[in-house]
């Protein structure tokens, strides 16, 4: 009982966090419009600005759902697919707008995979099922990593895009925005908006709604957008960083056991064709022999190879590779399998499994080009 207590208080915040990325979303829309009636149209930097309010809109539902059920098909890993951005953001002229918009583009993805993790932790949990509730919740923290990754650098580049903002000479009052929103309910949001709207799943009624929030949006806050942006964003984070925190609180209930990991190679190419990216478990008191391969998962996700056929899986290496007194077990991991749930960066990857009919967790940062 008490463990899904801490489910719903990591939703309750991840829902406090989608309320200030909806705000954005209407600031930064409302903000791009008001470039509109000077222009006879969109700036380049109010076009890059709208797309970032489309943005925002799932990832503030993405948010708002987090782990709203449970999940009955809990036993089934979550993998990370990103698709193209769409043309109408590609093709925009490069700035720190654009790359806000590309970042958000990444992030709704990245939720939507924290949200589906979370409500299978919640299913497994429901179902009593300590397995696969160990690999949902180590999934969980692995995705929370990601989400993380993406709010801080929403954070930093709101930053330059208020800078960019404030350079291009937009000082907005109140009459400002009451010429944007009547020009809004004139002219519409452009075509190419919309469609790109549509592709991110945005119904008819979605778009609708979506001009309501422009036109219902507090004047102070476009008003003070050079503040109000970054303050909400960090706002956003905080809220992220509670609801991660708030989670981890699980892990000694179900992981009991502390491991070091060194993984290898230590940059991964997501082009490379190779084979296995590797993993050297050291677990100090416990005896790594003693560790039951088939448990074995990178993130709660990928299994370690198990199959026989494999020297390395016949007659495992057991060595002490960096001379502190304990020996590490090496396990290989499908690098194919691996990539399904990169990105580049900097990534923390967690091992999971069990010895002694005990779960251990060990992590490793690596760096994915």
């Amino acid at each position: 009982a008490k463990v899904t207590v801490k489910v719903k208080e990591a939703k309750n915040w991840l829902s406090r966090a989608s309320t200030g990325v909806g705000v954005v979303n209407a600031i930064a829309g409302l903000a791009a419009i008001v470039f509109a009636p000077e222009t006879g149209g969109l700036t380049v930097a109010g076009a890059a600005l709208l797309l970032t309010s489309f943005n925002s809109n799932p990832i503030s539902w993405g948010l708002f759902l987090g782990a709203a059920d449970p999940d009955a098909n809990y036993a089934e890993p979550v993998y990370l697919e990103y698709p193209e951005p769409p043309q109408e953001l590609q093709n925009l002229p490069e700035s720190p707008a654009k790359e806000l918009a590309l970042i958000e583009f990444k992030t709704i993805y990245d939720v939507d995979a924290l949200r589906r993790v979370l409500a299978k932790y919640y299913g497994a949990l429901m179902a009593n099922d300590t397995e696969w509730a160990t690999r949902q919740l180590i999934a969980a923290k692995f995705y929370f990593e990601y989400v993380r990754s993406d709010f801080e650098a929403m954070n930093d580049t709101a930053v330059e895009v208020v800078n960019m903002l404030k350079s291009s000479g937009l000082n907005v009052t109140t009459e400002n925005v009451s010429e944007a929103k009547q020009w809004l309910a004139e002219n519409g949001l452009p075509d190419e908006f919309v469609n790109y709207a549509r592709k991110l799943g945005y119904s008819d009624e979605d778009i609708a709604n979506f001009m309501n929030m422009l036109t219902a949006v507090n004047d102070s806050l476009v008003i003070n957008y050079d503040k109000t942006i970054p303050a909400l964003f960090g706002h956003t984070k905080y809220f992220v960083d509670q609801a991660e925190k708030t989670l981890s609180r699980d892990v000694p209930k179900f992981i009991t056991v502390n491991a070091s990991v060194d993984i290898h190679p230590e940059i991964i190419n997501l082009k490379s064709k190779g084979k296995w990216i590797t993993a050297y478990i050291e677990i100090p008191g416990y005896d790594v022999s003693k560790i039951n391969i088939s448990t074995v998962y990178l993130n709660g996700i990928i299994p370690a190879v198990n199959d026989p056929k494999y020297g390395f899986v016949r007659n495992p290496e057991i060595k002490d590779r960096d001379g502190d007194g304990y020996p590490e077990l090496m396990v290989k991991f499908d690098r194919q399998e691996v990539k399904k749930v990169l990105r580049g960066g900097n990534v923390t990857l967690f091992v999971i499994g069990e010895i002694n009919e005990k779960y251990f967790v060990g992590k490793d940062v690596v760096r994915v080009i």
